[in-house]
């Protein structure tokens, strides 16, 4: 079953902050200044999230850890977006792998490593896994995230660089929060991505 149509980008829009909230200032005067100050915060804060690098020791010791419960094996993977943004990863191989590849995207202000227990399960079971830093994540260049509207054309590149190199036999995605949106998205523009796994997507940003 094709995934629905997903339409997020269109609905984004902030809550706005009414000029009553501040005695004395009238709206004209107040609004401009109250827009450009909650920009600066909320804006930030949702287009550029904290980066926490995935190639930390502490982070790459626990990646390495699990996989070698499974193991499993890892390589790094590097693909550019259309837009000239070098996105960073790894592919990871299970012992005995079934020939097929999944896509497992991480959640906002997130890396790769948030998605390890996720990885861990599905090696177990034979699957390889894509695990990539999102744009303005971990590694991964980017000036912001756009939450599915310019990483779906990162999906894109990334599954044409995994079909070069290893013929998957099928190509899914998992993804949660933020990377569900993106794995929602992605299959939309995407048809070889024939199932996705969605954990506490978003239907808007409003």
């Amino acid at each position: 079953m094709r995934p629905g149509r997903v339409n997020i980008w269109p609905h984004f829009s902030f809550v706005p902050i009414y000029a009553a909230i501040l005695p004395g200032h009238s709206h004209s005067a107040a609004l401009p200044a109250i827009a450009r100050r909650s920009w600066r915060v909320v804006g930030r804060t949702f287009f550029s999230p904290p980066h926490t690098q995935a190639t930390l020791p502490q982070l790459i010791r626990e990646a390495d850890a699990s996989f070698s419960v499974t193991g499993s094996r890892r390589e790094d993977f590097s693909v550019r977006g259309p837009d000239g943004v070098l996105l960073h990863g790894w592919k990871v191989r299970a012992a005995n792998p079934n020939g097929s590849w999944i896509l497992a995207f991480h959640g906002v202000a997130d890396n790769r490593i948030g998605v390890i227990m996720q990885a861990e399960f599905l090696l177990r079971a034979g699957y390889n896994i894509v695990m990539m830093d999102a744009r303005a994540h971990g590694e991964s260049e980017g000036p912001m995230a756009t939450y599915g509207w310019l990483e779906r054309n990162d999906t894109r590149a990334t599954v044409d660089a995994l079909i070069a190199t290893e013929h998957p036999l099928h190509i899914f995605a998992l993804g949660e929060s933020m990377g569900a949106g993106i794995a929602l998205q992605s299959a939309e523009v995407d048809l070889r991505i024939e199932a996705v796994v969605a954990e506490a997507s978003f239907a808007s940003l409003r």
